[in-house]
């Protein structure tokens, strides 16, 4: 883990949600040399590499050259393969929902032949990100489709980097011959550098610093039938005996939104699904999974709002009144529930 702050409390902090693994310094060793400070393992080794003594800024470089210390990486394999380099790393002052705070990111090198994979869903069609820039956020009106990024970006030159910032990203792989990380809200650049001999090797290196992925139900591996939306009981057991009269292969049904009577009721519209467990239990008999599509989202008049409300368990806009809708929708119906809060979560959850 690389973390590089101006304010020691921030660079000694621990990483934020996500990587859970603990801190492990066994078979690392620390030198110093012409290079500059050398820390190796058996994996990789990094090199803080060695500045020289600031000077008296030119005339120019009173007002153009950055504030911030330069800090320089060279990250090698066990080897000593070149793996990548930190060129520069940037903290820049700005305002966000009226918090004052900084815009933070990296710079890498790029390898000739480099390629970059990863980074979550992105529904462009585009498996090689080099050369492009990737807005890393849940986006749901992404213009191709959803988009739901994991800050994990892989390379066919034997490591990845897990950016350990949560907000929103915006990242340039192998763009104008650089590999640029910048998020909008932080106080510190942090991010991890795996290394591996192949694919399977790295993402086991990020399964070891995030936790094992457990491996999901048969059925998840076959077709997921969905539709925006089933309106009956009748029309999804009708699509559903569909296929199956058809012999085509399905494993699962969803579904999806508005089979409640209210938003935030947590319930399911007796009127248009009358019978939702015998409809569960035809599928089941029929070989298929079924998913319903769950919303923490709650109308004022809905039973739960006021207990919700009371107890603070929902989120807020930047004056501290509660989020009605989606501020980045047109769409304004219904408080959505913190799920960042433990209890809101658990209750939720239950």
């Amino acid at each position: 883990r690389v973390t590089i702050a101006v304010d020691r409390a921030q660079a000694d902090a621990p990483p934020g949600d996500g990587p859970n693994a603990k801190a492990d310094s066994a078979g690392w060793t620390h030198r110093t040399d012409a290079d500059g400070d050398v820390f190796a393992s058996s994996a990789l080794t990094l090199t803080v590499k060695a500045q020289p003594w600031p000077k008296a800024p030119s005339q120019m470089e009173r007002y153009f050259a950055p504030s911030l210390p330069p800090v320089a990486l060279r990250i090698t394999d066990a080897a000593g393969k070149p793996l990548t380099e930190m060129t520069g790393w940037e903290m820049a002052p700005h305002t966000v929902n009226g918090e004052k705070t900084f815009r933070v990111g990296a710079s890498f090198s790029v390898a000739p032949g480099e390629h970059y994979y990863g980074l979550g869903q992105n529904q462009e069609g585009i498996l090689d990100l080099k050369g492009r820039t990737i807005d890393c956020r849940h986006n749901y009106d992404a213009p191709a489709g959803e988009t739901v990024c994991v800050p994990f970006m892989v390379t066919n030159k034997g490591y990845g980097i897990v950016w350990d910032n949560p907000s929103v990203t915006t990242v340039s792989p192998g763009l104008n011959n650089a590999t640029h990380w910048q998020s909008e809200v932080g106080e510190r650049v942090s991010f991890f550098v795996i290394t591996g001999a192949t694919t399977d090797e790295l993402y086991a290196g990020y399964a070891r610093l995030t936790g094992q992925t457990p491996l999901p139900p048969k059925a998840a591996f076959g077709l997921i039938q969905s539709k925006a939306r089933y309106e009956t009981q009748k029309e999804l057991l009708d699509i559903a005996n569909g296929y199956r009269s058809r012999q085509l292969p399905l494993d699962v049904m969803v579904l999806d939104w508005f089979h409640w009577s209210r938003m935030g009721q947590l319930d399911i519209d007796r009127t248009y699904f009358p019978d939702p467990k015998g409809m569960n239990d035809t599928l089941h008999g029929m070989g298929l999974r079924s998913i319903i599509s769950v919303w923490p989202r709650f109308e004022k008049e809905s039973r739960y709002f006021n207990m919700l409300a009371s107890k603070g368990w929902f989120l807020k806009d930047k004056d501290g009144n509660v989020v009605d809708g989606l501020p980045i929708r047109s769409d304004r119906a219904g408080a959505l529930i913190d799920t960042t809060n433990p209890d809101a979560r658990s209750w939720f959850w239950d």
